[in-house]
This record gives structure tokens, C-alpha cells and sequence, in this order.
């Protein structure tokens, strides 16, 4: 009897081993898995991103560039955005309203943007109405987790117009029904991220093109998240280099109310991703006793 029992003390000391190892092996593998949603390419973003790209790519081959950005392809299309207390996704049709929104907008739209301008200077304003589309989707009620920003950094054209720029950027959103999608106001329907960055790699003039994921707060290139100055809130309009583009901005945005723009507040029941979709690390034993039940069926 005595020698079942140390036998019996002598299995369970190993079993605790065992389940000890195991513990650590799943808690490495959970950091793992957690890891591959860690990328870099949602680091934050310094406040000078031209710079920042132009340190990247200085001694770097177009094919080496070509690399780094299917990266972001790559990683984008692994992550689904956790779930909070706000939707998760936003859906399709809702989006195409926002794209039409903001075009015809009387402060962000096409028409309107030529009062916010200085004569013999051309300001494009996709840093505006990408802000725009950010507080609009917050304000439906879009969780901050699932909105990002996407970059295009490079000399840029386009044969249609014979224009020549910079940079161009958009609102990234994640959509319950095809994953992250671009909202592009110089586009009338979303864009999956990958068309988007196929149709700003084509327009690089040099194929050296480099695309960015910032977090949604960023505004503008050589500026960081959202501030007071940047905005012109502090200023008088005739100090203001923007004109009081974000202050008349930040006022619609107060003012709309979402129902006279032919849009409601999401659903968050409808809102929420398979759960499948989304990494869980591997849930732990309560205490002992169950992890014994699970290995002892005698007990």
C-alpha cells in the first residue's frame, strides 16, 4: 500500500513537471502568436515621416523596397482588430456614404477646398479629409482599434491629370466583410489596402515608393497626433496658414448630425468579427485538481 501511494506522489510530482513545461511552452507560444500582431508596421510613427522615409530607402534597392512593403500586405492582411466596447467593423454601405460625404463636403469637399488655399500654392488637403473620415467613423461609433491611417511616400504622378506630388494618405478601416479596406476620397467606392497600394505603386516615378501604417491620429506629415497649433484653434484666421480649414472642420464635425448625412450609428452586435478570426491565447487550467481531471480520468 505504501508503495502505491509514493508511486502515486511520484507520478503526480512528474505530471506537475510535465504541466509546468507545458504552461511555459503554451506562454511562449501565446507571445509568439502575439508577436506576429506586433509588427513594426504599427509602431508608432515619428513626427517627421518624410525624413524617416527618406533615411529608410537611402541605400536600399528597388526590389528591397518592393520587399518592405509586401511586408505590410502581409502583416495587414494577419490582424483583426480586437474586440472592445465600440464596433469592431464598419460595413460596406455605410463607407460609400462617408467616400460621398466627404467629397461634397463645404468645408473637406473638392469644391471647397480652393477657399482654404493660398494663391501660386497648391494644398491638396488628403490630410484633411483623411482626418475627416477618422472623426466621422469614430463619431458612428467605429472602435479607435480598427481605424489606421495609410501612407504613400514618394514622388508620385498621374497621367490623367499630369500632376506631380509628394505623398498621398487615406483612412484605413477594417470592414467585417472583406477585412481593412482604404477609404480614398479620389476614389468613389472603397479599395481593398493591397489595390490601393498596387494603384500608388504604379503612379511612383521612380518605383521607389514606400507605404506607411500609422495610427490614426496622426496628421500630417511632418506633424504628429492631433494638437491644438497644428489646427489653428489658438490662432486668428489671418495668422492661420490653413485658413481655419480644421477649425471650420472640427466645427462641422460638432454640428452633423448623423442622421441628416444619411448615416446611423453602427451596430455593435452586427459590428463583431468571427471569433475564430481573432488570436485567443490558449486559456489556462483553473487550478490543479482540473488539470489532474484532464490527465487522470480515475480521479
Amino acid at each position: 500500500m505504501m508503495n502505491l501511494m509514493r508511486v502515486c506522489i511520484l507520478a503526480a510530482a512528474m505530471m506537475l513537471t510535465f504541466l509546468g513545461a507545458l504552461d511555459k511552452s503554451q506562454a511562449q507560444s501565446s507571445l509568439q502568436c502575439q508577436s506576429l500582431f506586433q509588427s513594426d508596421i504599427f509602431a508608432e510613427k515619428p513626427w517627421d515621416l518624410y525624413g524617416h522615409y527618406q533615411n529608410e530607402i537611402a541605400h536600399q534597392s528597388v526590389e528591397q523596397i518592393h520587399q518592405m512593403n509586401q511586408k505590410v500586405v502581409t502583416d495587414l492582411h494577419a490582424y483583426v482588430p480586437p474586440r472592445g466596447a465600440r464596433a469592431q467593423s464598419i460595413d460596406w454601405g455605410t463607407l460609400l456614404q462617408m467616400i460621398k460625404i466627404t467629397q461634397n463636403h463645404s468645408v473637406v469637399g473638392y469644391k471647397s477646398s480652393s477657399q482654404y488655399s493660398h494663391e501660386g500654392t497648391e494644398t491638396g488637403y488628403c490630410f484633411g479629409r483623411a482626418m475627416y473620415l477618422h472623426l466621422l467613423a469614430l463619431k458612428l461609433g467605429l472602435q479607435k482599434e480598427s481605424i489606421k491611417k495609410i501612407w504613400a511616400l514618394g514622388p508620385l504622378t498621374t497621367s490623367q491629370y499630369g500632376l506631380t506630388w509628394g505623398y498621398h494618405v487615406a483612412l484605413l478601416v477594417y470592414s467585417k466583410e472583406y477585412g481593412w479596406l482604404t477609404i480614398d476620397p479620389n476614389e468613389n467606392k472603397p479599395q481593398s489596402f493591397e489595390a490601393w497600394i498596387n494603384t500608388f505603386t504604379q503612379r511612383s516615378v521612380d518605383q521607389r515608393v514606400r507605404f506607411y501604417i500609422s495610427d490614426p491620429d496622426k496628421q500630417a506629415l511632418y506633424t504628429g497626433k492631433y494638437r491644438r497649433y497644428f489646427r489653428g484653434l489658438n490662432l486668428s484666421l489671418d495668422k492661420d496658414w490653413f485658413k481655419h480649414y480644421f477649425v471650420d472642420m472640427l466645427k462641422a464635425v460638432r454640428i452633423e448630425k448623423i442622421e441628416n448625412l444619411g448615416l446611423h450609428e453602427l451596430d455593435y452586435e452586427e459590428s463583431l468579427v468571427n471569433e475564430s478570426q481573432i488570436f485567443k491565447p490558449a486559456k489556462k487550467p483553473s487550478n490543479l485538481l482540473e488539470k489532474l481531471k484532464d490527465l487522470f480520468w480515475v480521479f
